[in-house]
């Protein structure tokens, strides 16, 4: 069997599982340096640094989430495999309620980031501007919206891992194996 670039009605293609496993791994990297981040007193050499490499990968998730949804729009879907109805509603609810919480989470993040009016820093100089100012207020309320979320964006992962995981040893069925294969 030769590998495929795109979806089919068998399974992911290439570009949907390497854009799964990137936004993994950097969500993943992301939630780590959040967690970390808190724990750093001003005077760490990390405590200006990683909330700016923080930011930059925050900026990147949101693109490659852009993409991913385009790519997911513009692809067929794998047929789904045999499962009780509320599994595959539990699937789809799963793979929805991602998209809708890394999109909070960059909102709250950029209304934390540019609260003062000051734009978001990015790679080689570039930004992106500050809408407008917003009340202290509010800025602390998306930061405690931004960890919260964050919190329930690590739920989601376990629970989305669980359930491959219970679908590859429990089940035998090919659920996870799909996008194993590259």
């Amino acid at each position: 069997m030769t590998a495929q670039w795109r979806n089919s009605t068998d399974g992911y293609g290439r570009i949907s599982i390497l854009l799964h496993w990137v936004s993994f791994a950097l969500v993943l990297m992301l939630l780590a340096t959040g967690v970390y981040m808190v724990t750093l007193s001003y005077y760490d050499p990390l405590y200006h640094r990683l909330p700016h490499w923080h930011k930059i990968a925050g900026v990147c998730i949101i693109a490659l989430t852009l993409f991913r949804l385009a790519w997911n729009l513009l692809n067929p879907h794998p047929l789904l495999l045999p499962a009780p109805g509320w599994q595959q509603f539990s699937a789809r609810t799963v793979h929805g309620l991602f998209y809708v919480l890394l999109f909070a989470l960059g909102i709250t993040g950029y209304v934390m980031t540019t609260a003062a009016g000051k734009p978001l820093e990015w790679l080689f100089g570039w930004q992106i501007p500050a809408l407008r100012t917003w009340p202290a207020e509010l800025a602390d309320l998306m930061g405690l919206l931004h960890e919260w979320i964050a919190y329930g964006v690590a739920a989601l992962i376990v629970l989305h891992s669980g359930a491959a995981l219970y679908h590859h040893f429990y089940r035998h069925d090919a659920t996870l194996r799909r996008m194993l294969r590259f």
